[in-house]
């Protein structure tokens, strides 16, 4: 069974490496983002909440959420609703 800490650093590898082929990632707004790791859809609350609560500190920085294969398509239609980027 692999680790979460292996899991987070392999998407995040996966989304560096995505960004340099300019492939599925949204240009950022800020140098600093707020970065999260969703890897079931029993977390989509959560993740939903987080994003809710940083919206209302004012940031002016990204919210990026990692987004596994263990989440389903209307998990992924949840955080597009709440005004997450389409782009995962």
């Amino acid at each position: 069974m692999r680790s979460p800490a292996l899991l987070a650093a392999a998407l995040v590898a996966a989304a560096l490496l995505a960004a340099g082929a300019g492939v599925g990632v949204a240009a950022a707004a800020t140098e600093e983002a707020y970065v999260t790791l969703l890897y079931g859809d029993e977390f989509v609350l959560g993740v939903r909440v987080l994003g809710k609560s940083l919206r209302d500190t004012g940031t002016r920085r990204d919210m990026v959420v990692l987004v596994s294969d263990g989440v389903s398509e209307y998990s992924r239609k949840l955080l597009q609703v709440c005004g997450s980027s389409d782009r995962y």
